[in-house]
């Protein structure tokens, strides 16, 4: 195998890994809203006991902060696949990456981002999880 047909196979494994970890945090994301919905569903009925509730509501937190940091991985492994194919498309002459759309930037980062969409979705879960910890009657 010469050093082209070597940097195609890893070029193609570059982007295997872009959308197996993109097809995971999607996995993720429907898991959490499906957890934070059953946990919903719990802390608002009218029959939960007040430590029950103090107990489901600390745990929808822990379990914000837990997908919140999964996600964090996930991204992480994203970034470095995606960037190791620009790079690879450079010495191919590839256009995948390179040729897509500038993002809008603040400080020169991408604002706009699936990543940072669902890191906004699982801080607002975090945070309404603590308003109803906080807000709830009897201390729970």
């Amino acid at each position: 195998m010469d050093q082209a047909d070597a940097q195609v196979a890893e070029y193609k494994e570059a982007l295997a890994e872009v959308r197996l970890h993109s097809t995971l945090m999607f996995g993720e994301l429907t898991v959490y809203l499906g957890a934070s919905a059953g946990l919903l569903q719990i802390v608002s009925r009218s029959d939960v006991t007040p430590p029950i509730r103090l107990g489901v509501t600390t745990f929808g937190i822990v379990l914000s902060l837990a997908f919140y940091v999964l996600h964090e991985r996930f991204g992480d492994f994203v970034h470095v696949a995606r960037r190791r194919a620009r790079d690879l498309e450079q010495s191919l002459g590839f256009k995948l990456y390179s040729s897509a759309p500038a993002r809008r930037q603040l400080f020169g980062a991408p604002i706009v981002t699936a990543i940072n969409a669902a890191r906004f979705l699982f801080v607002a879960g975090g945070l309404t999880w603590l308003v109803i910890l906080i807000g709830a009657p009897n201390g729970g």
